[in-house]
């Protein structure tokens, strides 16, 4: 019995553990600058719970100082959360939000996890990443569109 239980252990594939989630979430800034920004949104990641780590966005530079809403969420399994975030926020460094914001205390901070780029296209790219084919695409800017790297068309 011993012996099949080791042999059925070998054959599992590598079991899933959740080490986080990556995050997408929309300012809800009163901030006329940055309340009239189209396609900004937030991409981050955390090893807890989503809703904890916005829970107190308005006081957080993290987060512009303002409250914001959770519009999707993506599970992590068996990778670092914090490669996973760095990738994601090099793939979408070209359309980082420009600007900073003040924090409690009168700092001025740079956000560099606000993206100006359409929803569809991170989901696109947190997808891609996910199944571990983001390297082979690159984010167009003119066409707001993921496109493979060795497309000499784009």
């Amino acid at each position: 019995m011993k012996k099949i239980l080791f042999l059925a252990l070998l054959l599992i594939p590598a079991i899933a553990v959740r080490k986080g989630c990556v995050y997408v979430a929309v300012s809800l800034s009163k901030d006329p600058v940055i309340a009239q920004m189209e396609n900004l949104y937030k991409v981050g990641v955390t090893s807890g719970k989503p809703e904890r780590r916005i829970r107190r966005a308005e006081f957080d530079p993290t987060f512009l100082m303002a409250p914001a809403r959770l519009l999707k969420t993506y599970t992590i399994y068996n990778a670092d959360p914090g490669k996973v975030e760095s990738i994601l926020h090099a793939f979408c460094a070209d359309v980082c939000m420009a600007g900073e914001v003040k924090d409690r205390f009168g700092k001025a901070i740079k956000p560099r996890e606000w993206f100006v780029v359409p929803l569809e296209m991170v989901d696109a790219a947190v997808k891609r990443m996910l199944d571990g084919t983001i390297g082979e695409y690159r984010y167009d800017m003119i066409s707001q569109a993921i496109v493979r790297r060795d497309d000499p068309s784009a």
